[in-house]
């Protein structure tokens, strides 16, 4: 009838009439949240992690960075030396944090942001580079909630243990409140074979299960929207917490380590006494790469004398070296480190 708004329901299947045998296609799926679903427990095929990824890791090691950390004005400035920075040197760059915790920071046109809890089947395989801003933390109370829902209908038979119990070195007014940690290993190992490993916050049971989806996995998830598996081209990845996760791991370091290289490189390139173009041209150059003075001219919207200035000019700085000379015995040049 005219003038009345139509509504439309969607409705979803009983869990009693689901399929017997379902085939379950999800590389980061939680084993016990599907045995709570389905009542049974499932088999799990292919989970070695042995697949080959196209990127480098790095990781930090001094602090999980958890949504209250943020509070600090001062690791807010650090957090965005590094934002600043990333947004320079890359082209299309993909950050991912709390929802609440991406308003507190300024981002470049170029940059692509996502928040945890939202990130499964989004697809960004266009970003050269991923950026985990602290890692995500789940209300423990909405965890056994969830726990309880799920261990009790058609699972109900099969015992699942809601847990809950703590594991961590967490503390209130200097006492340990929680029971000891286990402690779970990097993937990484330094030229010399060495390890490392880390207390790791778990909870026993079902929340801990689901714990480790919404922390560990979410992380996972973030990385693994650029597409490693299938990139053509090597994909950066900064982990900027120190919870492990099964990704493996190339080099390890430590927040003020990045801040401070990212932050005297800025400084170096601001301090330069060479037009505003030529600083803006040695900020888009990638250090890992080699380039001619012809490529510099195909970037720049100025003159090729202009530029020729400026590569002299940079030379002479010791901020660009030759490195080599081409077939066609064009100069090859580099960022010097």
């Amino acid at each position: 009838m005219s003038g009345q708004s139509e509504a439309a329901v969607i409705t979803i299947p009983n869990l009693s009439d689901l399929p017997n045998s379902p085939l379950i296609l999800d590389a980061t799926a939680t084993p016990k949240k599907v045995e709570g679903l389905y009542g049974r427990e499932p088999t799990v095929v292919g989970d070695d992690h042995n697949v080959q990824m196209n990127m480098r890791v790095t990781q930090i090691t001094d602090g999980a960075y958890h949504g209250s950390a943020f509070d600090n004005p001062n690791l807010i400035k650090r957090f965005q030396t590094f934002i600043d920075w990333v947004c320079k040197e890359y082209d299309n760059p993909l950050f991912g944090a709390k929802k609440d915790i991406l308003k507190r920071f300024e981002f470049a046109d170029n940059a692509v942001t996502e928040h945890y809890g939202g990130l499964r089947g989004l697809n960004h395989d266009d970003c050269d580079v991923v950026i985990a801003l602290g890692a995500p933390h789940w209300h423990i109370d909405d965890l056994e909630r969830d726990a309880e829902l799920l261990s009790g209908g058609i699972a109900i038979d099969n015992g699942l243990e809601v847990g809950g119990v703590e594991y961590s070195l967490r503390r209130e007014n200097g006492e340990l409140v929680a029971n000891p940690p286990t402690y779970r290993r990097l993937q990484y190992v330094d030229d010399d074979e060495r390890g490392l490993e880390f207390p790791v916050k778990e909870f026993s049971g079902l929340v801990g299960d689901l714990f480790y989806e919404k922390r560990e996995n979410e992380l996972e998830q973030l990385v693994h929207r650029t597409r490693p598996i299938t990139s053509d081209t090597p994909i950066d990845v900064y982990l900027l917490t120190n919870v492990v996760t099964d990704l493996p791991v190339d080099e390890v370091s430590e927040l003020d380590t990045l801040v401070g290289q990212a932050k005297g490189r800025s400084e170096t390139v601001t301090q330069l006494d060479v037009p505003d173009g030529a600083k803006d041209l040695v900020e888009s150059l990638d250090p890992s790469e080699t380039f001619t003075r012809n490529d510099l001219k195909d970037r720049s919207e100025v003159g090729g004398r202009t530029v020729e200035n400026w590569v002299s000019s940079l030379i002479d700085m010791g901020i660009i070296e030759p490195t080599g000379e081409t077939k066609l015995r064009s100069e090859v040049l580099t960022i010097a480190e």
